[in-house]
């Protein structure tokens, strides 16, 4: 059964924060496990050589990152993480400057495989 946008943000108002970003341009996908049932949602953007995406496991299990791609020459890898609950972590992602700013993280970590990507 489907239901529309405003009876989810009626039903789970936490949800607002994913709305949100999605007005301000983030993707999303819903990721399944093998049996076919939902494993987390995922929404990402992209900017230049960053992408920004946070997993969505339930309100009180969430992480987000920022990545740096991996390019000619260079592996990329995250420059910046968190994880808690759903509204914490989508604020402290908002708050994080944009990539291209001197304040930005820049030191980027191998990324994790991370359990709704397999």
């Amino acid at each position: 059964m489907a239901i529309t946008r405003e009876q989810a943000l009626r039903e789970y108002p936490e949800l607002s924060c994913l709305a949100l970003i999605k007005e301000a341009g983030w993707d999303f996908e819903l990721m399944t496990d093998e049996a076919g049932e939902l494993s987390c949602v995922v929404g990402y953007r992209r900017e230049k050589q960053y992408l920004d995406a946070v997993y969505v496991y339930d309100m009180t299990d969430t992480v987000a990152v920022r990545m740096v791609l991996d390019q000619a020459g260079s592996r990329g890898g995250i420059v910046w993480q968190r994880g808690g609950h759903l509204a914490d972590t989508l604020n402290e992602l908002l708050e994080l400057p944009p990539p291209d700013l001197w304040l930005s993280p820049l030191i980027a970590a191998p990324a994790p495989r991370l359990g709704c990507l397999s």
